[in-house]
Order: structure tokens, then C-alpha cells, then sequence
């Protein structure tokens, strides 16, 4: 039992050293694919809790489905979000009051004059479709972020054969 030896032969030096060089570039493809991934799953999943999410308001230039997007890559992360862009005439800040909800409103003035008594007038209740479709897909996501970069390492080392 004293005797057992493994001989390994091979040079992996060249493959290593191009994943490394190509690694923050792989990284990048694979957060990008996600986050099209979860843009998209974020949207429909608006779309189906808020149907006139996908109409334009006259009032506005975009829809509300527009709000939802992403950031650029900084190092190694980058940002989903459905806070809406800050274009001029963009009405996308809407879908965060659809996300979160809003307070109970109350009309306490009318004509300039104060109500004896201030009326109900209502509150959006939330419908936590980002949070929601963020859950149901997180899983899905990895498995795509770890399939394009699995992919890439599978084709670096059968390149060097």
C-alpha cells in the first residue's frame, strides 16, 4: 500500500491562463444574459398583474413596462430595477407606487376651502410583481449564469486539444 503513485502528464498552464485573460469579459456575457433574463420575466409578470401596464397614457411618452431595465456592469455586479428612467415626459415612476403601494389619501380641502370633515379618497394596494417574479425566477438565472460560463470553460479547454 506504500507504493501507490499518480503520474499526471499534460500542460494546462496555457488553458488556465486564457480563462483568466478572458474571465471579466465572460463574467460580463453572463450578467448580461440574466439580467435580459430577469428583465423580461420582471415585465411580463407586470404586464400580467397590471394589464394597462402595456397601453400609453397620452399624458406620457413610454408605458409603464419601459420602467423596468437594468444598469451597466460595474465590476461584478450590476443592478435590476423597476424605478423607471428620469427622461423628460417619462411616466415610468408610476410602477414603483404599483410595487410598493401608497398610504391611505385623504381630501381635506375642496375649492380652497376646508372640509369639517376630510373624505377617503383611496390608496393603491401593492401588487409585488417585481419581488414576486425576482423569487419565482432566481433559480433559472444562476443556472444561465453558470451555463454561459461552464460553456466558455468547455470551449477553452477542448481548443487547446
Amino acid at each position: 500500500m506504500d507504493a501507490i503513485t499518480v503520474k499526471i502528464s499534460g500542460n494546462l498552464k496555457g488553458p488556465f491562463e486564457e480563462i483568466v485573460r478572458k474571465m471579466p469579459d465572460v463574467e460580463k456575457r453572463a450578467l448580461y444574459r440574466a439580467a435580459y433574463f430577469f428583465r423580461d420575466k420582471i415585465r411580463q409578470q407586470l404586464s400580467t398583474a397590471l394589464p394597462a401596464s402595456t397601453k400609453r397614457n397620452p399624458k406620457y411618452s413610454d408605458t409603464l413596462i419601459d420602467a423596468v431595465g437594468f444598469t451597466k456592469v460595474d465590476g461584478a455586479s450590476l443592478v435590476v430595477n423597476a424605478l423607471g428612467n428620469r427622461k423628460s415626459k417619462s411616466g415610468t415612476y408610476r410602477t414603483r407606487f404599483f410595487e410598493e403601494g401608497t398610504v391611505d389619501r385623504y381630501q381635506k380641502k375642496r375649492n380652497g376651502i376646508r372640509l369639517k370633515r376630510k373624505k377617503y379618497i383611496g390608496h393603491i394596494k401593492p401588487y409585488k410583481f417585481f419581488q414576486s417574479a425576482v423569487s419565482a425566477n432566481e433559480s433559472a438565472a444562476i443556472k444561465l449564469m453558470e451555463d454561459v460560463i461552464g460553456e466558455y470553460v468547455d470551449t477553452a479547454f477542448k481548443n487547446t486539444n
